[in-house]
């Protein structure tokens, strides 16, 4: 009698198994996309770029690095939006965000839209560019116009030329 009970028992635990794990609908690529771009961009804000890294695409590291270098030290990311999702092709699409920011040593709030390019490689979706698309300037050093720190400005203020 105990013996039927344990074979019952297992037989039903196996017949749930199956049932249940067939009710899973598989995760589609672009709910892979969103949760890498969240993901992404989560570890990106809290300055946390061993997470962020594996999300990018070799080739553009370098670069992803450069335009994040400030992020945690002169500029503090106060909140970032993934606003959009759009297909470019079936392997790329462009991933819009809204990140609100300050300098350190200014506390004026700016926004800024950036537009990343996201490529899928092998079942996996990797950045492969980024850029601001609109806002304020200075979210990324160099070639958008970075805001001057005020240390710096002042010196230069006071610099005869």
């Amino acid at each position: 009698m105990l013996r039927a009970r344990c074979h019952l028992l297992a037989w039903s635990i196996y017949a749930c198994t199956v049932v249940l794990g067939a009710c899973v609908p598989p995760i589609t690529p672009m709910q892979r996309l969103t949760d890498a771009a969240y993901d992404l961009n989560l570890a990106t804000r809290f300055g946390r770029m061993d997470v962020a890294m594996p999300y990018v695409a070799p080739d553009a590291q370098a670069q992803f690095a450069r335009h994040h270098a400030l992020w945690g030290n002169t500029v503090r990311v106060v909140d970032l939006d993934l606003v959009s999702l759009r297909a470019l092709d079936q392997e790329n699409v462009a991933v819009d965000l809204l990140v609100a920011w300050h300098s350190v040593d200014d506390m004026t709030v700016r926004q800024s839209q950036i537009t990343q390019r996201w490529q899928l490689e092998r079942d996996d979706w990797r950045l492969v560019e980024e850029l601001r698309s609109g806002g304020a300037p200075g979210l990324f050093p160099g070639h958008d116009g970075a805001p001057k720190t005020q240390a710096r400005a002042a010196t230069e203020a006071r610099t005869p030329e």
